[in-house]
């Protein structure tokens, strides 16, 4: 599972697994929302990666870190690069 903490001026984000969501269904991250089988499969990966940030003793600085990812996907209309790799690979 990939995990990256993103900086956006004050706010901190952690972005987990996204690019896989992405990669195993063609969507991109703006899409995954409107597919409700691939927004609990989403939801249910950030559960997982910030279970992971818990038991490693890191705190976040969000009060709701799945609302913050979730959002932050939403907002995102790019053709992550391990899809991108994925369609270069076929060619």
């Amino acid at each position: 599972m990939q995990i990256a903490v993103i900086g956006a001026g004050n706010t901190s984000c952690l972005y987990g697994s996204n690019f896989a969501v992405c990669a195993i269904t063609g969507l991109r991250p703006g899409h995954i929302r409107e597919v409700p089988e691939v927004d609990e499969f989403q939801t249910q990966i950030i559960q997982e990666a910030l279970a992971l940030v818990k038991a490693k003793g890191i705190t976040l600085p969000e009060k709701d870190p799945l609302g913050t990812i979730k959002e932050y996907c939403a907002k995102k209309f790019h053709k992550v690069s391990m899809v991108q790799h994925l369609e270069s690979e076929v060619a």
